[in-house]
């Protein structure tokens, strides 16, 4: 949905107020043009009264020329179909953990994605742990341990956020963000070019930084968290390589196949890309719901008492059931003792 004019939609009640209440005797052209004029200066006023911004022409420049870099709009916007294969490396002060994904997504806004993650003791054997969501453009599942469950609310939206099938800057002012330009600067000794993109509601800045000899993305920078527990936290983009459509290798887009991720000055995260693909063809099954029973705990727990607990487990007996207190038994008369030695003769 376009956002170019934030306010309109607190507009039209007083422009159908507008409307309403103009001369019977304006003619049908007249009236027309003044309706025009008339709610043109309702969206200018009611955009100075909630502080709309527009964004710098020296920043929307530096958006455009990194596009351009990329491959352009035209073709940015010929990608109809997209598989990307990448691994995500976790560093953490005790080791690493390696996670291997594959996303397949489609226009209009189709996605899927297949994780793959260490066993971590939850799988039988040491197999990896593996889970799929789909998304179909309206209903979304995810699963996992081989059951099936639909995904909705905060899940899905995190799932669906911020998943392009063709650039992020594609649609950067459409999405309600702002660009200001903030100036030449240098970043690992390279001279770039300084943006930042400022939400609607101005509680949120993004900071980019592109190479001043070629328009690339070379990092993100933002900061996560509430005082003073706030975590600054950046993106660099390496390694551009040149990924061409399936359907017409004339067709092309640069890639950033290397991505760190750093949380207060340290590395936490590396993805690195080993596969894309380009309007390869993806059939509409791709985002059908994924093969597998619907996750039912109820059910879940019958199964395994009737095969008796969890897969590997022991067989244990099985415990008396207790009967209710007014079906207790009779106690039994106690028998009497036999004699611990033969009586004597008479």
């Amino acid at each position: 949905m376009k956002l170019s004019r934030k306010a309109g939609s607190f507009a039209l009640p007083l422009f159908l107020t507008l409307v309403f209440v103009m001369p019977s005797s304006v003619g049908a052209q007249d009236a027309k043009a003044a309706d025009a004029n008339a709610a043109g200066k309702v969206l200018d006023d009611l955009d100075k009264l909630v502080g709309a911004d527009e964004s710098d022409a020296q920043a929307i420049a530096v958006i455009d020329r990194y596009l351009e870099a990329t491959g352009g709009k035209k073709t940015l916007n010929a990608i109809q179909d997209r598989v990307e294969r990448f691994s995500n490396k976790k560093l953490t002060p005790t080791g690493e953990t390696v996670m291997k994904m594959s996303r397949y997504l489609s226009r209009p806004v189709k996605i899927r994605e297949e994780w793959e993650l260490p066993g971590m003791g939850i799988t039988k054997d040491g197999a990896p742990l593996t889970f799929t969501q789909v998304y179909d453009g309206e209903q979304a599942w995810v699963k996992a341990m081989g059951f099936v469950s639909a995904l909705s609310g905060k899940t899905l939206t995190v799932f669906v956020w911020d998943k392009h099938i063709d650039d992020y800057f594609m649609s950067w002012q459409e999405n309600g963000w702002t660009a200001k330009y903030v100036g030449p600067s240098e970043a690992s000794g390279k001279p770039v070019e300084v943006i930042d993109l400022l939400s609607f509601a101005g509680n949120q800045r993004l900071r980019y930084s592109f190479s001043s000899e070629d328009g690339l993305l070379l990092s993100k920078v933002w900061s996560e968290g509430q005082s003073p527990s706030v975590v600054r936290k950046e993106v660099t983009y390496d390694e551009y390589l040149k990924i061409r459509f399936r359907d017409n290798p004339e067709n092309w887009v640069r890639h950033a196949t290397l991505q760190r991720i750093f949380e207060d000055g340290e590395l936490t995260l590396e993805k690195v890309y080993t596969e894309i693909v380009l309007n390869g063809g993806l059939p509409a099954s791709t985002f059908e719901r994924p093969d597998g029973p619907e996750y039912d705990p109820a059910t879940i727990g019958r199964n395994k008492e009737e095969s008796g607990g969890a897969a590997g487990a022991t067989s244990q007996p099985k415990a008396p059931e207790k009967q209710p207190v007014w079906d207790k038994p009779e106690p039994k008369k106690p028998e009497p003792k036999k004699p611990t030695s033969r009586p004597g003769k008479k």
